[in-house]
């Protein structure tokens, strides 16, 4: 299958399809995480759930190939590779981890904008 072909749009096992499920299921945990970080610490839970909710609405505009969803996505994880590299280069914090997750955000995001014509 070729990137940005109809069939991708329409195809249940299409990457952004998949990318979207992911993305619900991960903001689903972020949001049910955050009940016990806001009774624990308050300020910090209320900015997991922030980023929970933002993640679930996001995997459904980027589901439905909204343009929005891309333009939130992109400022999500813009935030995220920030985050990241605070993390490591500031902080001194190096993990394998860390150094794959924000390979794959900096993936997905070149993915998701090279197929942005697709989106509505």
């Amino acid at each position: 299958m070729e990137i940005g072909t109809d069939l991708e749009k329409s195809s249940f096992l299409s990457p952004v399809k998949n990318i979207a499920i992911f993305m619900f299921l991960v903001g689903v945990v972020h949001t049910l995480y955050s009940i016990l970080l806001i009774y624990l610490f308050g300020a910090r839970g209320l900015i997991v759930l922030a980023i929970g909710i933002s993640l679930i609405v996001i995997s459904r505009g980027l589901k439905k190939y909204k343009r929005w969803g891309l333009y939130s996505y992109t400022i999500l994880a813009i935030g995220a590779i920030i985050s990241y590299v605070h993390s490591i280069v500031i902080i001194g914090i190096v993990d394998k981890v860390e150094i794959a997750t924000l390979v794959g955000i900096v993936l997905l995001l070149a993915y998701l904008w090279k197929i942005s014509k697709r989106f509505s």
